[in-house]
């Protein structure tokens, strides 16, 4: 009996130090492999379910192995302190043995699976150790490392079955990923703001700004990524534009819903815990695979069997009888059971004024503009890069995507470069620099293209001009926040409204008028890119300004 007590005490702590719950991150593994699903058969299938399991096993062999050598800083954690290994619910032998078994055991197998996921395999482990030994504790380098671990899932599913993920796929996983994790760094920081730094990690309390809005970009670039991801591809999932837009639009909403309880602090230190427990998670993720999948499947044999027996007239009585009867089911079995709520004081004229104070900030307003212009410059790219590259110059999809990853290379690397050059130079100084070499890339791009020049010169001031965008971002978004630090929110919402209602007015009125000639392409990009430059060349002068200002009031 003593026995059986001391097995179940120490299988308890060692399947919750195996973290099950993050098997569900593993669910990557079957995208490629449902988008080509009529191609495969049993054995792929058995194959995909060894590849889950065995993929699994050594992640928690790895969650164990960065617990282990995060110990000292997990017992100073508000939560973390819980985890097994640092509690001691779970000895660090018995840890041990269990992955000097694991690791070995699940990489021998991944190469019996197939040859490339095995390779797959292997280089997650190694990742996964090299982030466990060193580089979780290097600023903005640990989320895109985390990043790039659920871009491998993806890639070792599309292994097991033969079937290569698009650049587009990768892109929209590594930007919706990296989001999620500079979230998870985000909620950290300002959970330990008055410590001014996090414990075990390389950032400080006044990364708070900077990680919102690299947080944020990433986000909607991840939005923008999958709707040319469903535009472009021929995936038998989108079956139409309407559903790209709509599931686009939801996945939109619960990115802008993700950092608002993140910038509240009530976001769950794993987004991936929150995104499954949270019930407007999993209803959004649950709309978003109706739209994509089980409605486009389903929709046109509803439609035919409706035309079969009647006339079109028929499909919109079908619809109003649906609507109505939805309206009935919520009236009878949802309503009644919601909890009134407290109605708040003055919403309305509230929200009202805060906005009005950020109008009439007129240094604010120049920062929104900046961004603006800026934005404006990328999305005139992103709406006509297929047009670029692949029309004009006849590039094939796979040169496109490493060109346009390229772009995404590119600004990674300056939000990089951009922490350490911060220490050394004003925030404003940098704007105002990257903005201007936004501006003489774009002036280079179009001498390339007035004088008919090779194409590899275009694709270097693309590149070039969109990447400036990694420095541009946050530092813009920095300032721009600087003067509201009790209204953030309403300032942050001011610059995403303003950036994507006039740059998207901007990129279709490009598309209408544009016609099919490069040119007018690049001289848009270009007249954005200068009034960018304007209001960029007094942003330090403004900035002294209204900080002389505020001392005087003060």
């Amino acid at each position: 009996m003593e026995r059986l007590v001391d097995r179940r005490g120490r299988l308890k702590p060692l399947l919750k130090a195996m973290r099950l719950h993050q098997w569900a991150k593993n669910v990557l593994i079957f995208i490629v492999p449902g988008l080509v699903l009529p191609t495969l058969d049993t054995t792929d299938f058995v194959k995909l379910v060894l590849a889950f399991f065995c993929f699994s096993l050594l992640a928690s062999a790895t969650y164990m192995l960065n617990d282990l050598f995060d110990m000292p800083d997990d017992r100073a954690h508000h939560s973390k302190h819980a985890r097994p290994l640092a509690s001691g619910a779970l000895s660090v032998p018995l840890a041990g043995l269990f992955m000097a078994i694991v690791i070995p055991s699940t990489i021998a197998l991944s190469f019996l699976i197939s040859t490339a996921f095995g390779i797959t395999t292997l280089v997650y482990g190694l990742m996964t150790c090299a982030y466990s030994f060193r580089l979780k504790r290097l600023p903005v380098l640990d989320v895109f490392i985390l990043a790039g671990l659920f871009m491998i899932r993806v890639i070792a599913g599309a292994n097991v079955v033969g079937a290569p993920p698009t650049g587009w796929l990768l892109t929209f996983i590594g930007l919706f990923f990296l989001s999620l994790a500079i979230g998870k760094r985000y909620v950290e920081v300002v959970r330990t703001r008055d410590k001014g730094s996090v414990s075990g990690r390389g950032y400080v309390a006044s990364d708070e700004i900077p990680l919102l809005a690299m947080g944020t970009a990433a986000g909607f670039s991840s939005v923008i990524s999958l709707l040319i991801y469903g535009l472009l591809s021929q995936s038998q999932i989108f079956h139409s534009e309407i559903t790209i837009l709509l599931g686009s639009a939801i996945l939109a909403a619960w990115v802008l819903r993700f950092w608002m309880i993140a910038g509240r602090g009530e976001l769950h230190d794993d987004p991936v815990i929150f995104a499954v427990k949270d019930k407007v998670s999993l209803l959004s993720l649950g709309l978003i695979g109706l739209i994509m999948f089980i409605a486009p499947a389903a929709a046109p044999s509803l439609g035919a069997l409706m035309l079969a027996l009647g006339d079109w007239h028929w499909i919109f009585v079908f619809l109003a009888g649906y609507a109505l009867l939805l309206a009935v089911v919520l009236q009878i079995a949802l309503f009644p059971r919601l909890k009134p709520r407290p109605q708040a004081s003055t919403p309305v004229k509230t929200l009202v004024t805060n906005y009005m104070l950020v109008l009439r900030h007129g240094t604010t307003m120049r920062f929104i503009g900046i961004q603006v212009m800026c934005f404006s410059t990328m999305l005139l790219f992103i709406t006509h890069s297929s047009f670029i590259y692949q029309e004009w110059f006849g590039l094939s999809n796979a040169s496109f995507s490493m060109l346009f990853a390229a772009n995404i290379g590119l600004m990674a690397v300056l939000n990089l470069v951009n922490r350490p050059l911060l220490r050394r130079v004003p925030s404003v100084i940098l704007l105002r620099v990257q903005v201007m070499l936004q501006f003489l890339m774009l002036v280079g791009l179009v001498t390339v293209v007035i004088l008919d020049g090779p194409f590899w010169a275009v694709a270097l001031f693309i590149i070039g001009a969109i990447g400036c965008q990694g420095g541009i971002v946050p530092n813009n978004m920095a300032n721009a926040l600087e003067f509201f630090p009790h209204l953030g929110g309403t300032a942050a919402a001011m610059l995403g409204a303003s950036q994507f209602t006039l740059a998207g007015g901007v990129s279709a009125l490009s598309s209408a008028f544009g016609g099919d000639a490069l040119l007018p392409i690049v001289l848009s990009m270009l007249a954005c890119s200068a009034g960018a430059v304007v209001l960029a060349a007094g942003a330090p002068a403004a900035i002294a300004r209204e900080k002389a200002r505020a001392e005087t009031q003060a």
